[in-house]
C-alpha cells in the first residue's frame, strides 16, 4: 500500500502462542468459535470411563455448540466435530486408548483413526501400558 512502511525484525527467539495460567487456547474467525487447544485437564467422565486426561487435545469445529455437550472438550489429540448443539459429541464408542489419533464426530456418529495402546489388563486401562505394543486402528 502506498505510503506504508514495513519493518521486519529478526530475533533468535521462537514465536510463542501460550497461556500462563491453566486455561485453554481458543481460536475465533468472524467472531465465531472455531478451535480449542486444551489446557492441562482431566474429564470426570467420557462415555462410561472416569478421569480421562485430555491435556493438549485439540478441537476443530464450525461453532461452539460442541462445548455445551459432555465432556465439553475434544476426545483425542485431534478432534474434528460437526457444528450444532446436538449429535456432534457422540461419545458412546469412546475407549480410553483413543487418545493419540483423530476423532471425528457428527450426525450422531463417531470415528477414530490412530494408535491403540495395549494394557497389562485389557479390562483396566489404569493397569499400565505395555511399551512398544501398539496397534493401528480405524474404528
Amino acid at each position: 500500500m502506498k505510503g506504508m512502511t514495513h519493518f521486519i525484525e529478526q530475533t533468535p527467539q521462537p514465536l510463542w502462542l501460550k497461556t500462563v495460567p491453566n486455561q485453554p487456547i481458543d481460536f475465533y474467525t468472524s467472531d465465531q468459535f472455531r478451535a480449542r487447544i486444551n489446557q492441562k485437564v482431566t474429564y470426570p467422565w467420557l462415555n462410561t470411563f472416569a478421569n480421562i486426561a485430555a491435556d493438549g487435545f485439540t478441537l476443530l469445529t464450525p461453532d461452539n455448540g460442541f462445548l455445551g455437550q459432555s465432556p465439553n472438550g475434544p476426545f483425542s489429540r485431534l478432534h474434528l466435530a460437526e457444528g450444532g448443539t446436538t449429535g456432534n459429541a457422540q461419545q458412546w464408542g469412546y475407549r480410553p486408548w483413543m487418545r493419540n489419533g483423530v476423532t471425528f464426530t457428527g450426525n450422531s456418529d463417531q470415528m477414530y483413526i490412530g494408535q491403540k495402546y495395549t494394557y497389562d489388563n485389557p479390562d483396566e486401562p489404569g493397569s499400565g501400558e505395555l511399551n512398544d505394543y501398539t496397534d493401528a486402528i480405524v474404528q
